[in-house]
């Protein structure tokens, strides 16, 4: 089985991981989505699980990507944890991870074979860089990013907001940004 592993904090989540998703779901026989439990900034934790199942999950299966959604503390350190245990059941399945450049590096060669020898692992961000690049997942103001989002939160800026969102987000896009903002 070849499966994908999407991390991230994604507080909030964008287009950028949206294209994460969905090229795992199309690439993949199963696909797992790392998420953290923390705050960030105005990004209240509680808000953004809301988010998920009330938004972001009935949007993504209404466009055809099914994945399975873990919360955790790091979502660098479950992705680990996750190839550490296929380590342990000798598995025999193919793990992709997908994840923006930034991160792509704590998936190294080096790394991965001092904490899961034995696992077929392949880093799609390290692999093909060009699909993986910020400036990927443009939106009118610029690479999908979720500081720009924050601060739209803030600033009660909900087109600003609803820019970064994939198009399959579109009937979701403003309860999304009633419950991160809390209006």
């Amino acid at each position: 089985m070849k499966i994908g592993i999407v991390g991230g904090a994604m507080k909030p989540f964008h287009i950028g991981h949206a294209h994460l998703i969905e090229e795992s779901v199309k690439t993949c026989d199963h696909t797992i989505v790392f998420t953290t439990e923390k705050d960030r900034g105005v990004v209240v934790s509680s808000r953004m699980a809301q988010a998920w199942f009330e938004c972001i999950l009935p949007a993504a299966v209404e466009s055809g990507f099914s994945f399975e959604l873990r919360f955790c503390t790091s979502p660098i350190g479950q992705t680990y944890k996750e190839l550490q245990q296929a380590q342990a059941d000798m598995s025999d399945d193919m793990y992709v991870l997908y994840q923006g450049l930034e991160d792509a590096g704590r998936f190294n060669e080096k790394s991965l074979q001092k904490h899961c020898p034995d696992v077929h692992v392949i880093n799609a961000g390290l692999e093909n860089p060009e699909i993986f690049d910020r400036s990927y997942t443009m939106t009118p103001y610029g690479p999908a990013k979720a500081s720009p989002m924050r601060e739209a939160l803030v600033a009660n800026e909900k087109e600003v907001f609803l820019a970064y969102l994939p198009a399959w987000m579109a009937d979701y896009g403003g309860r999304y940004f009633e419950i991160l903002s809390g209006r």
